[in-house]
């Protein structure tokens, strides 16, 4: 019997210490505080873009944006204004790496596929994950200000710190099986369809504010274009200033050069080996070719 009401306490003791603390936070203005100390950590040029939250403790402790909302340009540094129906992080513990807390944030756009992406917060610091998440490439188009157009969707694996809002992290690799190049005019030239399958992108912060482009690929060697390069990104966190200076070697095979008559006045002629080496250097939304061969 005494054993039985020890065993029932040790039940109810936690269990009532639980009620308790739930019910007096559920009667805490939770909502004030976390807007008030959203609003300490936003840049002020955006404070006028993130809208109030809202908390939620059961089933699970999580926070979403109480509107939808557009974030403007001048607040991401993305080329365009982005218009987010929905956005919700939902605690999934301790973070040791910051020391803080682990969110699932869920992100919905007006027009573009969802997002899902692991975020850690401690203080004054961020660390962003993405594991194999699939982008869209338009979504992609809408953000940064591309100088060419493209089709089809990017697998992305990415770890990004900030620390008072600033990069100290960097790590990302982008592929796809799936990226298409339509029919477009760039720089006063018709480009025709290309399969830009498979790609692989790997690039990590180097300096603050520059990224090092490690690998950049684009076909392969059994495709009809083969393209490899690496370089650098100036400023690369503001699309609207990044400059690049990246090194590149393309190959052609027949069937897609006949098509690319222009490609020796752009690029002069190939080497001994058919390849063509070039340079693109300037800004990010209007960059410059020249010949290296």
């Amino acid at each position: 019997m005494i054993f039985s009401l020890l065993s029932k306490k040790k039940i109810l003791i936690p269990l009532g210490i639980f009620i308790f603390i739930a019910s007096f936070l559920s009667h805490v203005p939770l909502n004030s505080y976390v807007n008030n100390e959203i609003k300490k950590v936003i840049p002020r040029k955006c404070a006028n873009d993130v809208p109030e939250f809202k908390i939620s403790l059961f089933p699970l402790p999580s926070l979403r944006a109480a509107n939808q909302f557009t974030l403007s340009s001048k607040c991401s540094g993305f080329s365009n204004n982005i218009v987010l129906k929905h956005v919700e992080l939902s605690n999934r513990g301790f973070s040791f790496s910051p020391v803080g807390f682990k969110f699932n944030t869920d992100i919905i756009f007006d027009k573009f596929k969802p997002l899902e992406i692991s975020l850690s917060i401690g203080a004054g610091t961020y660390k962003l994950i993405m594991d194999r998440t699939i982008i869209d490439s338009s979504l992609i188009s809408e953000l940064v200000k591309l100088p060419l157009d493209i089709e089809g969707e990017l697998e992305v694996n990415l770890i990004a710190s900030l620390v008072k809002n600033a990069i100290t992290e960097l790590e990302a690799e982008i592929g796809s099986t799936n990226l298409n190049l339509p029919s477009q005019m760039i720089s006063g030239f018709n480009i025709p369809n290309i399969n830009a399958s498979p790609l692989k992108i790997i690039a990590k912060i180097s300096k603050p504010k520059d990224l090092e482009v490690n690998a950049i690929q684009i076909g392969d060697k059994k495709s009809n274009l083969y393209l490899i390069g690496k370089g650098d990104i100036k400023n690369f966190s503001d699309s609207r200033s990044a400059s690049l200076n990246i090194m590149s070697t393309l190959a052609l095979k027949k069937e897609l050069k006949s098509q690319f008559s222009f490609i020796n006045l752009l690029l002069g002629n190939p080497n001994d080996l058919g390849e063509y080496k070039f340079q693109v250097s300037g800004r990010l939304s209007s960059p410059r070719v020249k010949s290296l061969n």
